[in-house]
Parts: C-alpha cells; structure tokens; sequence
C-alpha cells in the first residue's frame, strides 16, 4: 500500500459521484479552471500503473517542497509526527527555508497524498471538492521542474543514496520521489494521472 499512479479520463474519475451531482461537480470545476471540458476528454491510451511510495515518504517530498517554498513548519507538527520532525532536521542542514520560488507548487502542497487528479491544462491552484482534487498536470510538471532546478539535481538521473553511513537523507527522499513523478507526468503529458 501507499502512493500510486495511474492514468484515467476525468469522466472515470467523476464516477463515484451520483450522476446527477457529476454536472455540478463539472460546472464548479469548470468555473474554478475558466474553461469548458468535456467529461471525455483525456481518454487513457494505457494501463500504466507506477508506485511512487509510502506515504510517509510523499509526505517527506511534500515537506520538503513546503520548506524550501514557504519556510520552517515545526509549529505544524505533532508531537507523535516523529518521521517530519526527523526529516525538518535533516532540511535544516541543507536546505535554506523559504529561498526557492516554485511556481504552481500549490498542486502538491493543497491537494491530497490520494483522490487528486491532475489534467492537462494550466491553472493556478488546484480546486477541492468533498476531499478530492483537481491539479494541473503541467503545473506540477513546472513545479517538480522548478524545485529540481533550486536543489541542484536532475530529474532524469538515477536515484540519490538515501542513507549515508546509516544516517538517513531526507532530501534524497523528495529528490527520489520528485524524480518519480516527473517521469511519469511527462511521459504522456495529454493524458489524467489520478494519484491514488
């Protein structure tokens, strides 16, 4: 168990909803994008299906993204969250807070470690309804790309060493997991990716 990829149309994405709330949750999505869509748009061309990680470990590429965008969040924790504690320290040693503009990086930051769907079009911050949400895929794309550029480290390349002598590295987590998720957001950039 733990964070996934995989791709789907918004209309399959909507299926949970009753019918007659799938024409409301759309014209909400449509009015919160600016632009008309089509629940058919964006048909899944594969049955691609990628583990990104635990979600402990996507919590620790998200605290990471939230560090170095908008600074030190040890007042956001609770005491028993011992995993972000150990990783903040581990930013704290490498990491400036708040020095990096990430564009869009809201996409990560507002939406859910699952029952998100990124689409294929632009839009500033991703809409929330009943627990789900919407994000921009190229949005994320830009941020993962942004985020890459301010760390120093190429999304193509192989994955970072996580432990050093024993001692975990933090950094190389979201570095590892952002390197996950823009492989697999870029390989078919006209298609939905559902993190689940």
């Amino acid at each position: 168990m733990g964070v996934g990829l995989k791709r789907a149309s918004v209309g399959d994405w909507m299926e949970s909803y009753e019918v007659d709330d799938r024409a409301a949750y759309l014209a909400m999505l449509e009015r919160h994008i600016d632009r008309k869509i089509d629940a058919q748009d964006w048909q899944v061309e594969d049955d691609a299906y990628s583990k990104v990680s635990s979600y402990t470990t996507y919590g620790v590429f998200r605290d990471c993204l939230l560090y170095v965008t908008e600074g030190d969040f040890e007042e956001q924790l609770d005491e028993d969250e011992n995993i972000e504690r150990e990783a903040l320290i581990g930013f704290r040693e490498t990491l400036s807070p708040g020095s990096l503009k990430v564009p869009y990086a809201a996409h990560f930051l507002q939406t859910g470690d699952s029952d998100t769907i990124f689409i294929p079009l632009l839009f500033d911050t991703p809409f929330a309804y009943d627990d789900r949400y919407v994000a921009s895929l190229p949005g994320a794309i830009a941020a993962l790309e942004a985020f890459a550029t301010g760390l120093g480290f190429y999304l193509s390349s192989e994955s970072d060493l996580e432990f050093n002598n024993g001692e975990w590295l933090p950094v190389a987590t979201a570095k590892n997991v952002a390197r996950i998720l823009h492989t697999f957001f870029v390989e078919k950039q006209g298609a939905c990716v559902v993190l689940s």
